[in-house]
């Protein structure tokens, strides 16, 4: 078993929450190693929507360009209440970036990780943590792999190791919150239909409904309250190819504590949520660069309060929305299909509704500035 001669900040976990973390204290000059156990970028992903703010937040790393560059840019969210449509605008919104970014999260993390190497820090691949101890001012632990063990001791850990947390568990902080009954759908699939693809469109049902964000030469992620749903798309729509399919338990959980001494937790290690809204992955990123932020600045115990709190509300607003359209009771689908129109008809709703959902409604720390050559950052 070796040990490293330095003491890195540890990154524990290299999704896009992990890669935010240790772009931030690269960017900032700090000393940081990132892992993760699988051996190569995973290919599989629910999460595919970059919301203004997010964009904002990578735009001073260089990275934001080249999502675009990359993505489609949806300009706006149909809501499909029986005959009704209500249109949520982003080109509304008076910012750089006024629209959702559709990218599929494998690009997302490669570019992320582009931009990380560029920094000279390269993931580590085929790492997993597999002991913790925690200590006065320390993390310490043992590291293992298909190239041995090693022992590691780092002033400060970030794990960004996922809704089952390694490091949360063993440091024992209760996960609150609930698991949704049922199962929920998932599918990628090329369409030939009549809403076009520069738009994302939500299809409610009695069953609960469907979410459909396109994502480039037709592909379309189809996002469905039930397996069922699949079946349900609208009349005269053809689909060409199915890519994928996949179901999924829905949670909305928030750990209860976000930091134990040098440890913090980010993403969905620290909070897990439905992917309505699009909020789960820009949630995680935001978490990464305010934690490299407060590390930075020393802030570590006011920042932990405040992604404790920013976590608490962006899962209640999450659960809120997801209930509102996944709802099968037919009491409560007439009282949606009343009121929602008769909100999104108010100016300063509607307001809120995009800033809610592109984002800008967060209060989230600024992304840490370089150690040399300061550049303006988007806050």
């Amino acid at each position: 078993m070796s040990v490293l001669p330095s003491s890195p900040i540890l990154v524990v976990g290299a999704g896009p929450a992990g890669l935010a973390a240790a772009l931030g204290l690269a960017r900032a000059g700090r000393d940081v190693r990132i892992i993760d156990h699988h051996a190569q970028r995973s290919a599989h992903s629910r999460a595919i929507g970059i919301n203004s703010r997010t964009l904002g937040l990578l735009d001073s790393f260089g990275v934001s360009a080249e999502l675009v560059a990359a993505g489609q840019r949806v300009g706006a969210l149909n809501v499909h209440l029986g005959e009704r449509r209500l249109k949520l605008d982003y080109r509304k919104l008076p910012v750089k970036h006024n629209f959702l970014l559709t990218l599929h999260q494998s690009e997302t993390e490669r570019l992320m990780e582009q931009a990380l190497n560029g920094y000279g820090v390269q993931v580590e691949r085929g790492r997993t943590l597999t002991q913790l101890e925690v200590g006065s001012g320390q993390a310490s632990g043992i590291i293992g792999g298909a190239a041995g063990a090693e022992a590691f001791t780092a002033p400060h850990l970030i794990a960004a190791d996922g809704v089952r947390s390694f490091v949360r568990q063993t440091l024992g902080i209760p996960f609150v919150g609930h698991t949704l009954p049922g199962q929920w759908a998932l599918a990628d699939v090329r369409l030939d239909w009549a809403y076009g693809h520069e738009e994302a469109q939500v299809f409610t049902r009695r069953g609960g409904a469907l979410l459909a964000f396109c994502y480039g030469d037709g592909l379309h992620h189809i996002l469905a309250t039930s397996p069922e749903l699949l079946s349900e798309l609208p009349e005269g729509t053809r689909v060409l190819e199915v890519l994928g399919h996949s179901t999924f338990e829905v949670q909305h959980r928030v750990a209860a504590q976000r930091s134990s001494g040098p440890v913090m937790l980010i993403g969905d290690a620290a909070h897990a949520q439905s992917p309505v809204g699009s909020r789960g992955m820009n949630h995680g990123i935001e978490d990464g660069l305010s934690a490299a932020h407060s590390l930075i600045t020393r802030t570590e115990e006011h920042s932990s309060r405040q992604r404790w709190a920013r976590g608490q509300r962006t899962v209640r607003l999450t659960e809120l929305q997801t209930r509102l359209l996944s709802t099968t009771s037919a009491a409560a689908q007439a009282a949606r299909n009343f009121c929602l129109p008769l909100a999104m008809g108010l100016p300063k709703v509607d307001a809120w509704l995009l800033h809610e959902l592109s984002g800008l409604g967060q209060n989230a720390a600024p992304a840490p500035r370089p150690a040399v050559t300061p550049r303006l950052g988007w806050l």
